[in-house]
């Protein structure tokens, strides 16, 4: 699921100050989340996520949720900041 969204209403609402940080340049990498779902907010960048024959575009401005079990494969074409955290609850979120 993503959501475009200004970074300071998505602030308001979720508290970044209290999210973790993480970034990587432009490359292609597989990856899971099986113990937990991952919510994140783009702060730059962009790429490509690839799952069960689908691909969803995710770019600066945009919340998005993993759901826990998912693997997937992120091909990314502009290096990626975001903000994250496991196991939010995004009920009325998207």
């Amino acid at each position: 699921m993503t959501k475009k969204i200004d970074k300071d209403e998505a602030d308001k609402k979720l508290n970044f100050a209290t999210w973790g940080t993480w970034g990587c340049g432009a490359e292609t990498f597989d990856w899971s989340y099986p113990d937990s779902s991952e919510t994140c907010y783009i702060l730059k960048g962009a790429a490509d996520i690839h799952y069960e024959g689908k691909t969803t575009h995710i770019e600066a401005g945009m919340l998005v949720h993993f759901p826990k079990g998912l693997e997937c494969t992120w091909a990314v074409s502009e290096p990626i900041q975001k903000y994250y955290k496991f196991g939010l609850n995004v009920d009325g979120l998207f």
